[in-house]
Order: structure tokens, then C-alpha cells, then sequence
């Protein structure tokens, strides 16, 4: 049974990238920093001139490769550009603070205070105590924290009131009719 290349994946020139196939270790490098991991799919890879291709023994794994292939472009995006989220929080009395670079606390309005923990892959701004944008290399990671917050008061339909992504479309209900 004959390799064939399933896909390539053309890398930005800004890149440094750096495979050792043995180990199945990647070290890769841009301007938001640098991240090294362990990727362990039976998939082989071959750098050559700035050009990663990737390679399957069997037919099962083209599945896998198209994967792979959505996956490190997702983060060789994310490592050179970065992925932005802003967060909104609407609602009289709503608010957030940092506290010590490591915590959010948010004020939404319960009898008591909401505290989640910030995670080491992201970076968060807030310069008003409405509003605050997050900063990832990773998108997956990113969308899965967002998210995590935008849990703690979903937006409402009839009042507006909550916490929102920026630019996301708020469709807001009629209330009773007298």
C-alpha cells in the first residue's frame, strides 16, 4: 500500500515551523509567541519549503487529515494574527472586575458574586467595567470560554438585559399587548 498526499497546507513566510518526525513534536513560532506540543494521529508529515503535506497509509484517515488540516490552520491563523472576542455586559447594576490578573468577577445582579477563573491561554482587557475583550491563539479555546461566561446571564428576549457578544444579532420579543 502506497502513500498518498491527502492534503498540503501552505504556511505563511512569517513562520518558523519546525517538525520532528519521530516524535511526532511541533514547535512553531510567530508573532504572538510560540507553542510547542505533542501531536500523536497516525498521520506522516514532511515539511518541505514552507509546505507541510500530509500523508496517509490507509483510507480511513482522510477523515482525520481533513481534520488536522482545519486544525493547524486554525492555529497557525491564531498564532500569527490572533483571535478577538468582545464581550458585552448590558443590564443595570451588571458588571465586571479583575482581580489580580487571575479572577473575573462579575456583579449580574444574584445575591452573590460570580468568579470564574481566567485561563493561561487568555489574555483579557477591560478598560470599562461593561466591556471586555479577550485575546487567544487558540479559537476552539477561545469560543469554549466565551461561551462558559456568556452562561452566567444568558441575554434576555423581552429586556435586553444580559451579556452579549459584540455584534451578535439580539432579537428582542414583544411584550404583552394591553
Amino acid at each position: 500500500m502506497g502513500l498518498s498526499a491527502i492534503s498540503i497546507l501552505k504556511l505563511p513566510q512569517n513562520l518558523n515551523f519546525k517538525v520532528q518526525q519521530k516524535e511526532k513534536f511541533f514547535f512553531v513560532k510567530g508573532f504572538l509567541g510560540a507553542y510547542s506540543f505533542f501531536f500523536n494521529l497516525p498521520v506522516l508529515y514532511l515539511d518541505f519549503s514552507k509546505k507541510l503535506q500530509f500523508y496517509s497509509i490507509n483510507e480511513i484517515l482522510p477523515n482525520f487529515v481533513n481534520v488536522t488540516n482545519i486544525l493547524m490552520s486554525q492555529f497557525f491563523v491564531g498564532l500569527i494574527l490572533g483571535y478577538y472576542k468582545i464581550i458585552n455586559i448590558v443590564g443595570i447594576g451588571y458588571y465586571v472586575n479583575i482581580k489580580q490578573k487571575t479572577n473575573l468577577v462579575f456583579t449580574l445582579g444574584y445575591s452573590h458574586l460570580v468568579s470564574i477563573q481566567i485561563p493561561n491561554y487568555v489574555v483579557i482587557k477591560s478598560r470599562k467595567r461593561r466591556k471586555i475583550s479577550l485575546k487567544s491563539i487558540f479559537l476552539a479555546k477561545l469560543n469554549n470560554f466565551a461561551s462558559l461566561i456568556k452562561k452566567f446571564r444568558l441575554p434576555s428576549a423581552y429586556k435586553e438585559k444580559g451579556i452579549f457578544f459584540l455584534y451578535e444579532p439580539v432579537i428582542k420579543k414583544q411584550g404583552k399587548k394591553t
